[in-house]
């Protein structure tokens, strides 16, 4: 349902002040994505609210309505799913109101279907002037907005049975077929493997020998070499033996700039299996495109194919490499499709170095010496970062770094540290921090085990292990000096290779303190006690599924308190509850991707959703409240955490939204700056709250700057009341402590803010 052109049913209209509707006689044509203006020109007031809407009949359950969004100028935009009562009421839900500038936000709304009736789906603008865009509107059973799918009428279970719907051409060859061996939605055959989520119908296409029959769904998108696309869908059928130029698959092909059209892959199905079955496959773009094609083939085959459902999605999370003629990775994509870029000398060292998306003079550089002995050791001598730190290391003979430098490129002042190491090269015995302080480590050169390790106050804890096994037995430490002096010291003893007992205060005249581990025959935990032995009080107890996979169920404690654990067929955790109780505290559900996206809270009442983007990172998180709206148990909205990311794929903006319990909201908003190394240079924090409906929210927008020495270090902090000041009102200056090593010698440590 995401085209918004005249024919794939959006119809548009106006909300006059009195709440009366009119709808537009002008639909939308070949608008992709939609556009809303404030106000509409000549058809609307300025009071008035513009809509487009899409009616679609549904069975009862739960339904997630999304689209995306973004304005030009201060409208105001929003989306809602609503349904008819008995009573001839719409019941709606509706998502945030946001005035969306920059890149686009997705608005959802989710509601509980209690019987079968039309669904309404709508987007919105109103106050304000501009345009709001809408792109990509998606309805979905469920409380999650999933990964939008470029197809549209691809769920081919849920449409009415008829001809090839809207969206869908026959394909080359297929024309020819007689009508009654077109491809058509028709009722599937039952089985008790279909699906849970498919529906009664399928697209079926009928087997022709000799004779091809498919069909396509031809997508406007534009993109560059290497885009990343997933294709998979559901399907049965009873087909011949594979074999040369016949085909029972998903084809994607690529429209290059030339006109000619080049295939990125395909997903086959398994012509031997005669009920439903998924695949999926990766296509990528062989070049640069301008139109994509999804087949869905039936080649040269046999009876018939029942296609379920399909799906095509953009993939972020692949990554592309490319090498040079010696197997050196030169450029590695990101998940936004950012290249780094890496330089090699003759000898294989990565000589520069430039991050995801930065310019040509923002790279690392590495030297490994003068000559080409120097360099065959692949050991690397000096760095410099883009703003001009420079990292020098010396190495002993085995290759060890003996001596690190970090030295301003600006100025002359540096931190260095030294590492010390046994006579063979293997172990590292001491270490000299940027102080001139220094610590030790005593090591069995045999085994490898550590035998001592003393910090730079002098103090030392001592390791003893068993000879047979070489497991740790004991450590101990003194603390303090004469009469004084405290000896502290934990034993552990094993059964086989599981640790079995730790005891404490093994030294004093109090009674020892011991824990006790139990596992089961395959290393799981089960117990956990205080005290000695058979005798000793149970602290914690692991209760497992009966079933190979072991899963925790339970985990009963000794004041009789009890965590209860469920699962969902994928075995991640379904539910949560506690003690007796017979129903979950807490439930969780999952998204298309595998990570959680809902969690209910039944005892207060409230739900937590999370969203995330094309590339897979957390972007949104919602709560939820139970409210009752016009006699019936809606989700209302109380609070909305969103993260947004620059092309660095650094977060750039994190936006808090809170809905007060007096119907106004506050919003809070940090925007994040980064130099060229990732450092934050500036914090900007705006905050605006609604005192009243209707009247001026109250604003405020403050800032954090910050600026680097050239070690890298924090050397200036400014806080600003007004951003448009260039004079901060408080100025932070900070120092450092002295290093260890003479002139211009300093540390990390911070010695004062002032």
């Amino acid at each position: 349902m995401h085209d918004f052109t005249g024919d794939s049913g959006w119809k548009t209209g106006v909300i006059g002040t009195d709440d009366k509707e009119r709808e537009n006689d002008v639909a939308p044509v070949d608008l992709k994505p939609l556009r809303l203006e404030r106000p509409a020109p000549k058809w609307a007031e300025d009071e008035e609210t513009s809509y487009a809407e899409y009616l679609k009949p549904c069975e009862a359950g739960e339904y997630t309505f999304s689209v995306y969004v973004r304005s030009d100028g201060d409208a105001l935009a929003w989306a809602e799913l609503a349904w008819k009562d008995d009573n001839g009421q719409w019941q709606r839900v509706t998502s945030e109101r946001v005035r969306r500038v920059g890149a686009p936000l997705r608005l959802t709304c989710t509601m509980n279907l209690p019987r079968a009736a039309t669904v309404r789906c709508r987007v919105l603008a109103a106050e304000g002037r501009g345009a709001c865009w809408f792109d990509r509107a998606q309805l979905e059973r469920g409380a999650l907005a999933n990964r939008n799918s470029l197809l549209q009428n691809a769920n081919f279970s849920m449409l009415a049975v008829g001809e090839l719907p809207e969206g869908w051409t026959s394909s080359e060859g297929s024309v020819e077929l007689p009508d009654k061996e077109k491809a058509v939605i028709a009722p599937a055959s039952e089985s008790e493997y279909t699906p849970k989520d498919l529906g009664a119908n399928c697209l079926r296409l009928l087997g022709a020998p000799g004779k091809k029959n498919g069909v396509y769904q031809e997508l406007d998108i534009q993109g560059g070499k290497g885009d990343s696309y997933v294709v998979g869908g559901w399907a049965r059928t009873w087909a011949a033996p594979d074999r040369e130029n016949r085909a029972f698959r998903l084809r994607v092909s690529f429209q290059k700039r030339n006109g000619v059209w080049a295939d990125g892959g395909t997903a086959d199905w398994n012509e031997e299996w005669v009920d439903w079955q998924y695949a999926c496959g990766a296509a990528v773009a062989p070049a640069a495109y301008r139109k994509v094609r999804v087949f869905i083939e039936y080649d040269e085959n046999l009876n018939e194919a029942q296609i379920g459902a399909v799906s095509f999605t953009k993939e972020y999370y692949g990554q592309n490499f490319a090498y040079d003629e010696k197997n050196n990775v030169t450029a590695v994509s990101t998940l936004l499709g950012q290249k780094d870029k890496a330089e090699y000398d003759k000898f294989d060292n990565m000589e520069s170095y430039m991050q995801p998306g930065r310019e040509e003079n923002d790279k690392y550089t590495f030297f490994y010496g003068d000559n080409d002995a120097q360099k065959k050791k692949h050991l690397p001598l000096r760095s410099e970062t883009p703003l001009g730190v420079i990292a020098e290391t010396k190495y002993d003979a085995f290759g060890n770094a003996a001596e690190n430098t970090v030295r301003a490129k600006s100025d002359g002042r540096f931190m260095r540290t030294y590492t010390a190491y046994t006579a063979d090269g293997n172990y590292a015995v001491s270490a000299t921090d940027a102080r001139g302080q220094t610590s030790y480590t005593s090591v069995d050169p045999i085994k490898g085990l550590t035998q001592s390790a003393t910090d730079v106050m002098g103090q030392t804890v001592n390791y003893l292990y068993d000879e047979a096994t070489n497991r740790m037995t004991s450590v101990e430490t003194t603390v303090g000096t004469g009469e004084e002096a405290k000896v502290y010291r934990n034993e552990y003893t094993y059964d086989k290779d599981r640790l079995k007992t730790i005891s404490h205060n093994t030294t004093g005249d109090t009674p020892d303190v011991t824990y006790t581990f139990e596992t089961d025959a395959l290393g799981n935990q089960t117990k956990v006690k205080v005290g000695d032995g058979e005798t000793g009080q149970t602290l914690s107890e692991n209760h497992y599924s009966g079933s190979g996979d072991k899963l925790l169920e339970a985990v009963t404690y000794g004041n009789e308190g009890a965590v209860r654990y469920t699962y969902d067929s994928f075995k991640r955790v379904a539910g949560i509850r506690y003690d007796d109780a017979e129903d979950p505290r807490f439930t969780y559900e999952y998204g298309a991707n595998g990570a959680v996206s809902r969690v209910k809270d039944a005892e207060l009442g409230r739900e937590a959703r999370m969203a995330y983007d094309l590339a897979e990172r957390p972007v949104e998180a919602e709560l939820y409240e139970n409210e009752v709206l016009n006699g019936v148990l809606n989700k209302v909205l109380k609070y909305r955490l969103s993260q947004e990311y620059n092309r660095f794929e650094q977060p750039s903006v994190l936006h808090e939204r809170i809905e007060e319990p007096d119907d106004t909201r506050s919003e809070f908003t940090i925007s994040a700056e980064y130099d060229t190394e990732s450092k934050p240079t500036a914090l900007t924090y705006e905050s605006a709250r609604m005192i009243e409906t209707g009247e001026p929210d109250e604003t405020s927008k403050r800032k954090l700057t910050y600026a680097y020495d050239g070690l890298g270090r924090v050397s200036q902090r400014g806080f600003y009341v007004d951003v448009q000041n260039e004079r901060p009102m408080f100025q932070s200056e900070y120092t450092y402590v002295t290093g260890g090593y003479g002139a211009n010698s300093t540390t990390s440590l911070v010695q004062a803010v002032e």
